[in-house]
């Protein structure tokens, strides 16, 4: 399961080249709507908030990616992409507002009554068996904190901040029966390309004290995920 700015396309790009498997998903950024059955093994991305709202900030400042072209139709795009500290600021803690929710879509309004940043969303919605008729199962943010991981279909996370490490683990030890006997797992992670790397016009230092306050509040679910990192 494919998160969006986790260093998926690197990860896709080397288990397609190591692994003689089919993907569950065909759809990038595509979701489990289907049961899973004994015989799947579901593996997602995970990437840490603070970097994961800057990278999405960067994409969207070099006019690129689904977000940025629907801020642009509701006319936001020059108000909020102004490739600076401030705009990043302003980005973040605009979209973060659950009066904002709307402007997002990817079925983010379902979410609602957890009152979830949208990166935590993003993980959530993939890390489900049919995503949409889940959501409702959690009654309160407490609740989808304590029963999470019940829901759960993932097997093994990909962290962003040991991209190469993780992957390494995943297909020589953890399943190293599906990969192909003719490659080299240690020089496929090194050839592999990141793909949509975004210029950065903005760091993580960049972020305010306020924001950062506000992504602690908001994406908790990922930063409890990311807790033992």
């Amino acid at each position: 399961m494919d998160v969006q700015k986790t260093g998926c396309t690197f990860i896709s790009d080397v288990l397609k080249k190591t692994l003689n498997l089919q993907p569950i998903v065909e759809i990038k950024h595509g979701r489990f709507d289907r049961s899973k059955t004994a015989d799947d093994f579901v593996i997602i991305s995970r990437r840490d908030p603070y970097s994961q709202w800057v990278s999405l900030y960067n994409y969207g400042c070099m006019n690129l990616g689904w977000l940025y072209v629907r801020l642009k139709s509701f006319g936001l795009s020059d108000q909020l992409y102004t490739r600076n500290k401030e705009g990043l600021n302003a980005f973040v803690s605009y979209l973060l507002h659950s009066q904002n929710s709307h402007l997002l879509g990817e079925g983010y309004q379902q979410s609602k009554h957890l009152d979830l940043g949208f990166q935590s969303y993003r993980y959530l919605a993939m890390s489900l068996a049919k995503p949409s008729s889940v959501y409702q199962h959690f009654k309160t943010p407490a609740d989808l904190m304590e029963n999470f991981q019940n829901y759960s279909i993932i097997n093994f996370e990909i962290r962003t901040s040991r991209l190469n490490s993780d992957l390494n683990h995943l297909l020589t030890q953890v399943i190293p029966q599906y990969v192909r006997k003719d490659v080299s797992v240690k020089e496929i992670i090194a050839g592999s390309s990141f793909g949509n790397e975004s210029i950065k016009f903005v760091s993580v230092d960049d972020l305010a004290p306020s924001t950062r306050g506000l992504i602690e509040i908001k994406e908790k679910l990922l930063l409890n995920l990311g807790i033992n990192d």
